[in-house]
């Protein structure tokens, strides 16, 4: 069951990145190639978490999988953030640079609760791990979240851009919220609210395009 949501949540992630990289090769907007990395690790996650389902996880796998869906949100907000023609958002990806450099060597040299993983619980990292992926996931989310919905209110005299932007801000808070749970062992609905999360954000970033072409 769950691997079915797991293969549609790969193919619409994966889709999303190849889209994003298409656009940034065509205009060589840096929000575009922060989005579509955020999209390259949010589909390793998925394949690896697919793969993981039909066979069994690994401690490297997961490593690989753990990272990945933590640096995703990161990535997603950094594109955000360029949006803006502000001076922090330099600041953002020098912040972003380091954190991941750090969370990367904790999360790879870190000892993985092999019990608990053989249960197919997603939270088996040490609690410093796990408190380290918060230095990604909440300012990542932030900037995610509250950059769309600004976005929607400054362009409030746009009746599509108020609508595009509100679908981003609405499915990137439905995704967050979701993952957040997660990391307190609160998996009901999990991967349909992530589908749902995703394909907003998807609707979203397709009529925005379509915005803009207009």
């Amino acid at each position: 069951m769950f691997s079915y949501y797991l293969l549609t949540l790969l193919i619409v992630s994966s889709v999303f990145f190849i889209w994003l990289l298409e656009r940034y090769i065509k205009n060589k907007n840096l929000k575009n190639i922060f989005w579509s990395l955020g999209f390259l690790f949010m589909s390793i996650a998925y394949g690896l978490n697919f793969y993981s389902d039909l066979m069994s996880w690994s401690v490297n796998i997961y490593k690989i999988y753990y990272f990945s869906s933590m640096v995703l949100v990161l990535l997603l907000g950094l594109g955000t953030a360029y949006i803006f023609q502000k001076k922090w958002k330099f600041y953002f990806l020098i912040y972003s640079i380091l954190i991941s450099l750090i969370f990367a060597i904790f999360d790879f040299t870190s000892n993985v609760n092999y019990s608990l993983l053989l249960q197919d619980n997603l939270n088996s990292m040490p609690n410093l791990v796990v408190m380290l992926s918060l230095l990604l996931v909440i300012p990542g989310s932030i900037v995610l979240i509250i950059g769309a919905y600004y976005s929607a209110f400054k362009l409030r005299k746009n009746r599509d851009a108020i609508i595009y932007n509100s679908l981003i801000g609405t499915g990137a808070l439905v995704y967050s919220a979701i993952g957040s749970a997660a990391m307190f062992n609160i998996y009901s609905l999990y991967y349909i609210g992530q589908l749902v999360g995703l394909l907003l954000m998807f609707i979203g970033f397709l009529k925005s395009i379509n915005v803009f072409k207009s």
